[in-house]
């Protein structure tokens, strides 16, 4: 009895050898060492990248000195945080223990060659190399499942599909008509033209908290600005954050919802003409800096052409107004 007790208990201890050696972690090509970065080079060392999706969409960014671009969007500015959040993300991503390492684990995971969520391509500024990135599947809030071209081990990793979309739009600059206000020295919305006085003609107390007056002008309506209403119109429009591109959707016919010219002193003033956009959509911008339709969401252009009102600029002691 105590003979077979012995050689079943060394039965038990080989299965458990073997069950161990074939699930232990892969080396070699299969992973790189346990507890690296999943991206295992610089943010700055990479020189363009380019997003693939399942079904063939994709997207592309180049890096232009300091600045990334968009070359399907006429080589607008890209947002400089939210590639560097991406690129950051996956340096800071440890990969520690493979949760597979079997080369059927790819498909099993979404993340094979043929058959993922992401693919993202990275060329390297100073080599011929680059690094292929698959993402797959999801296990949980804020992880994604991940493998590295020319590897068997499936990773989960800490980044999300949410910070590498696939269109152009959602990787526009979204600051790109943000404006220092104090730069902005005039000020046209449709037939009124606001101007800031200058600095010797401005009394203390009564200015847009640099000290300054604004003064109006125009068919119906001259002398003094409402401080308070120029200084939040000024604010709404250096702050103006646009929320993507226009695409296929067309300009309206007639003439802009609302229209500004802003001058800053440096060239010819900007040109802003806005268009509602129908129910459901954001209102259209286009401006004479870009070739690209702009869209600003709807209630932020509500709130500028509110700001931009006449009877919220000028006093009512200037006379009669109108909208």
């Amino acid at each position: 009895m105590a003979k077979a007790i012995r050689i079943l208990s060394l039965l038990v201890v080989v299965q458990v050898v073997a069950v161990a050696v074939a699930y232990w972690p892969a080396t070699g090509t299969t992973g790189a060492a346990d507890g690296g970065p999943f991206l295992d080079v610089a943010a700055d060392a990479v020189s363009s990248l380019e997003l693939k999706g399942p079904e063939g969409s994709s997207v592309q960014l180049t890096k232009k000195g300091e600045e990334w671009r968009i070359p399907a969007l006429n080589n607008l500015p890209a947002g400089t945080d939210q590639v560097t959040r991406l690129l950051e993300g996956l340096r800071e991503a440890s990969t520690g223990l493979p949760v597979a390492t079997s080369e059927g684990a790819a498909q099993r995971f979404r993340v094979a060659g043929d058959d993922y969520k992401r693919r993202l391509v990275l060329p390297l500024a100073d080599s011929d190399s680059q690094r292929v990135l698959f993402f797959g599947d999801t296990p949980g809030a804020g992880e994604i499942y991940a493998r590295r071209e020319g590897e068997n081990s499936v990773y989960r990793v800490g980044v999300g599909t949410h910070v590498m979309p696939l269109e152009a739009d959602e990787w526009l600059a979204k600051d790109l008509l943000s404006l220092d206000q104090q730069t902005i020295q005039s000020l046209e919305v449709n037939d009124l033209r606001l101007e800031r006085a200058a600095p010797e003609e401005a009394s203390n107390g009564e200015g847009d908290g640099a000290g300054r007056k604004w003064t109006v002008s125009g068919t119906e309506d001259a002398g003094q600005a409402n401080p308070k209403a120029v200084a939040d119109l000024v604010s709404r429009i250096a702050a103006l954050r646009i929320s993507g591109a226009a695409g296929d959707r067309s300009i309206p016919d007639g003439e802009s919802a609302l229209t500004t010219r802003i001058g800053t002193g440096e060239g010819a003033p900007r040109q802003y003409h806005f268009y509602a956009g129908d129910k459901g959509e954001d209102a259209l911008l286009v401006t004479e800096q870009y070739d690209t339709v702009f869209t600003v969401n709807t209630p932020v252009f509500d709130s500028i052409r509110k700001a931009a009102g006449r009877k919220t600029l000028i006093p009512s002691s200037n006379g009669d107004s109108k909208e």
